[in-house]
């Protein structure tokens, strides 16, 4: 598998996990690494999207966290 159809293996399969689909790899030698890297990336895409919706104030001496 080279490096462009890994990355698109990966694209592919974090999509299937965002729609709640299971995922089956058939290992080529490189099976394990692709599934770490579909949850590495699953959960890069879910962090990024909570960072962006946790609003952080601070007014005077206080500090205010919040939801978007």
């Amino acid at each position: 598998m080279d490096g462009r159809t890994f990355r698109k293996n990966v694209q592919e399969g974090v999509a299937s996990l965002q729609k709640g689909k299971e995922i089956i790899i058939y290992d080529d030698g490189r099976g394990f690494e692709l599934a770490l890297e579909i949850k590495r990336s699953f959960i890069l895409e879910y962090e990024k999207q909570l960072a962006e919706k946790i609003k952080i104030n601070s007014a005077g001496d206080t500090i205010t966290i919040s939801m978007k």
